[in-house]
């Protein structure tokens, strides 16, 4: 084997190993790049969860104060301007 045809060779290793190490790095990039935009979608879902908790709570607030005796004389008051036993109650003009 003549120099020039090792010298081919050595080329040809040299290129072939930075075409593999290119591809690698490409892989890695477009890995990284799918993580970082699943660790975005998770952060958003969690967003999403503690919004639906609150308003859920919200709700489970809502419903208590409905079926409690207070909601319903305040309704009372408020729609019939019927009040407790003894209290005067004003009508405006």
């Amino acid at each position: 084997m003549t120099s020039d045809q090792l010298l081919k060779r050595v080329r040809w290793v040299v290129v072939g190993g930075v075409t593999v190490l290119f591809v690698l790095v490409v892989a890695l990039v477009f890995q990284i790049a799918i993580r970082l935009n699943n660790e975005s979608q998770v952060r958003a879902l969690l967003a999403e969860q503690s919004r639906l908790e609150q308003i859920l709570r919200d709700a489970e607030f809502d419903m208590n104060y409905f079926d409690s005796p207070q909601f319903v004389e305040d309704w009372l008051r408020q729609h019939l301007g019927l009040g407790r036993p003894g209290q005067s109650i004003f009508v405006r003009p």
